[in-house]
C-alpha cells in the first residue's frame, strides 16, 4: 500500500471512532461530573461505556499520529534514494567515454583492494547494554535505527537498546551521505578522490531527547558522527568508531 494511502486511511478511521464518540456522548443520559451514589445503574453504565470510548480514541490518534510520523519519514527515504539513484546514473552516463583509457580508469577504480570504511561500530559504555559491541552498515535510503524496538530493523542491521526505558521506541537513526556507485566498498581509492562515506545521527524526535557533551541534539538536525564521539541516547551513552 502507498505509505500515503496509509496515513489517509488511518485517518479516516480515526474520525469514523471520533463519531462513534460523539454519538455516545450525545445520546448518553447521565448527570455531570463524577459518578455518586444518587446515580442510577443506567446512569452508571452510560458513564463507563463514554469513558472507555473516550480513552479509545486517545489511543487511536496516538497509533495514528505515530503511523503518520513512520510513514513520513519511510517516503522520505525512498524519495531520497529515488534521487540518489537518478544523480547516479546521469554521472555514470556522462563518465562513459569510448576511449581505451577511461576503460582503464574505470577498472581501476573498481578494483583496488577493500578496507572497511563502509561500516562503523558502535560501543556503548554506560546504561544496561553497557559493554555491547555492534557493527553498523548504514546504505543510502536504508539508514540504522536506534531504540527500544525489538523489531528487526532495530537487531538485524541497527541498535535496540531494549532494556533503557528512557529510549523511544524509535529515538534516532544513522545515515550515510557520499556514497559513490563502484566506490561504496569504501576503498583507499575512494578516500584519496574525496569519495570517503560520511555518516550522521538524526533524532527523529524522540522523547527524552539526546545530548552530545551535555547538550541537546536538535530534533531532525545532522549530527556529523566523528572518531571517538560520544552521544546519549536515553540513559545509554553510544560512542562511535570509525573504519578508516
Amino acid at each position: 500500500m502507498n505509505p500515503h494511502n496509509a496515513i489517509h486511511l488511518a485517518s479516516l478511521k480515526m474520525d469514523d471512532s471520533a463519531s462513534v464518540v460523539s454519538v455516545v456522548s450525545t445520546s448518553a443520559k447521565f448527570p455531570p461530573g463524577e459518578p455518586n451514589n444518587e446515580w442510577t445503574i443506567e446512569e452508571l453504565v452510560h458513564w463507563s461505556l463514554s469513558q472507555h470510548h473516550a480513552m479509545a480514541i486517545e489511543k487511536t490518534e496516538e497509533y495514528t499520529e505515530s503511523l503518520r510520523d513512520y510513514c513520513e519519514r519511510e517516503c522520505d527515504d525512498i524519495m531520497a534514494l529515488h534521487s540518489m539513484a537518478i544523480e547516479m546514473a546521469q554521472n555514470n552516463e556522462n563518465k562513459m567515454a569510448p576511449s581505451a583509457a577511461a576503460s582503464n580508469t574505470d577498472v581501476a577504480l573498481k578494483s583496488p583492494p577493500k578496507s572497511n570504511n563502509n561500516h562503523i561500530e558502535v560501543l556503548i559504555t554506560s546504561g544496561p547494554h553497557s559493554g555491547s559491541k555492534i557493527h553498523l552498515r548504514p546504505k543510502p535510503g536504508a539508514p540504522c535505527f536506534i531504540g527500544r524496538s525489538k523489531g528487526k530493523k532495530f537487531i538485524k542491521n541497527g541498535i535496540s537498546l531494549h532494556k533503557d526505558q528512557e529510549v523511544s521506541t524509535t529515538h534516532g537513526k544513522i545515515l550515510v551521505e557520499g556514497w559513490t556507485m563502484g566506490l561504496a566498498d569504501g576503498s583507499n581509492a575512494a578516500n584519496k578522490m574525496g569519495h570517503a562515506p560520511k555518516f550522521y545521527f538524526v533524532d527523529v524526535g524522540s522523547t527524552n531527547g539526546t545530548t552530545m557533551n551535555g547538550d541537546l541534539v536538535e530534533p531532525e538536525s545532522k549530527v556529523l558522527l566523528m572518531e571517538g564521539l560520544e552521544l546519549k541516547v536515553g540513559g545509554s551513552m553510544l560512542k562511535f568508531i570509525l573504519n578508516d
